[in-house]
């Protein structure tokens, strides 16, 4: 799969960073489909638009 970053942006707390990025993925569905599952495992959350 392609992955295109969209957009990003990092916030400093007063303990730790918080960050967003948007991106998009191109290509195979079934690949697109394991490479959330695997996101998610990683504890990723992940918003599909």
């Amino acid at each position: 799969i392609n992955i295109n970053i969209l957009s990003g942006n990092i916030d400093k707390l007063q303990t730790s960073s918080v960050g967003h990025l948007i991106v998009e993925l191109t290509g195979d569905s079934e690949e697109i489909d394991k490479s959330l599952k695997y996101f998610k495992n990683q504890d990723v959350n992940v918003e599909v638009i």
